[in-house]
């Protein structure tokens, strides 16, 4: 009777294929081929996944007044986090005359335009967007009690690195933008879907008592010029309780071509109160970038727009002649100093040898000159 019983299960074994089947983050042997309800009856309850929880506390409300400052000098340091930044804590920016930080809020998007969590960005994890605004309101939170005014933008960025680099293995152009998948409805998707979190982005920059804030950072960058100026428009309700300055940061890659009056798009600044510009040719043609900012504060004076910053300034990559960089870097800040009362410069992430980063290096000691000219620095010559 033992062969008879062995002899049969073995036959239902040849009749049944086995297969790995995953639910979740379980690995369950399932007999899916071959198999009647009259062979065998199987019933397996996987029960319901647990839903990821955020365990981020809300700091409480910022109550102190925003501060008014002559001049802003800082850096962007994005998340302040320091296995990716020169600048690593709220001292190192202090020890160099800053007075500001700034941070960003990325917004990942995935192939349809749409939002998509969890989502991980240069060293931190977020569940959700609720505990993507709890953390980076906390970061806020700290610079805010070390004394620091805060600069924040928000950015479109591709919600997996690691696909996106599997999908396209030639690819050498940065962060996928929206316009990367040539696809107007994809910037269209983006663009409706983004609105709702704008309302919580900007709530949590009025509780944190945030300076600036750019509703996203370089619009003309990431959905091409066209869908830039309704966009900009479209944001501005969201942020009528904000009593910071609401900043439009601009990109400006056409002022970069050879035909550059031929491309330029008039961007339209009315309704915010600084226009930001992001020099960061370092050892690039001076012409290209005179043009971006004389045109640029042009336009910004003629919307009435009261305030024009340098919101980016420096070099993302190590510049070939370190002595061409701050012969630039002078000419741009001079010739724009009589107008603008605020220079952040780039601590470039550390991801290879070639981004440019500020503590340790000549671009330190520039910004120590540039401290000391605006009464930040005590001048010790």
């Amino acid at each position: 009777m033992e062969n008879a019983h062995f002899k049969s299960s073995f036959d239902l074994f040849l009749r049944c294929v086995s297969s790995l089947f995953l639910k979740g983050d379980q690995k369950v042997l399932f007999w899916i081929l071959g198999c009647g309800a009259s062979d065998m009856d199987i019933s397996m309850d996987f029960g319901t996944p647990e839903p990821l929880v955020s365990s981020c506390e809300r700091q409480p409300p910022i109550e102190e007044e925003r501060l008014s400052r002559e001049y802003y000098l800082g850096a962007k340091v994005f998340t302040l986090m320091p296995d990716y930044q020169t600048l690593k804590s709220t001292s190192d920016l202090k020890e160099i005359g800053m007075n500001t930080a700034s941070i960003v809020f990325t917004i990942p998007f995935d192939d349809d335009g749409a939002i998509r969590y969890p989502y991980s960005s240069l060293g931190l994890e977020f569940i959700d967007v609720d505990d993507h605004l709890c953390q980076v309101g906390n970061l806020i939170y700290d610079l805010k009690r070390d004394g620091m005014d805060v600069f924040i933008s928000a950015e479109p960025h591709y919600y997996d690195k690691d696909r996106w680099m599997e999908l396209n293995p030639d690819w050498s152009g940065g962060p996928p933008k929206l316009t990367s998948f040539d696809d107007p409805e994809i910037i269209s998707s983006f663009t409706q879907n983004v609105l709702p979190i704008m309302d919580k982005f900007a709530r949590m920059v009025e509780r944190y008592k945030v300076d600036f804030a750019a509703p996203i950072s370089e619009p003309d960058k990431y959905f091409g010029t066209e869908p830039t100026n309704a966009f900009m428009a479209s944001v501005l309700p969201s942020f009528e309780s904000f009593e910071g300055k609401l900043l439009w940061q601009v990109y400006g890659g056409e002022f970069l071509e050879p035909n550059w009056e031929e491309l330029q798009y008039r961007y339209d600044f009315r309704g915010y109160d600084v226009m930001g510009m992001a020099v960061l040719g370092c050892d690039s043609p001076r012409e290209n970038w005179d043009n971006y900012i004389q045109t640029l504060s042009g336009w910004a004076q003629d919307d009435g727009v009261p305030e024009i910053f340098h919101a980016e300034f420096g070099c993302v990559q190590v510049p070939d002649s370190e002595e061409n960089a701050q012969e630039n870097l002078h000419h741009w800040f001079d010739m724009s100093d009589e107008y603008t009362n605020a220079l952040i410069v780039l601590d470039a992430p550390q991801r290879s040898e070639e981004s440019q980063g500020i503590k340790g290096t000549w671009l330190e000691d520039w910004i120590r000159e540039i401290a000391v000219e605006k009464g930040l620095l005590p001048n010790t010559d």
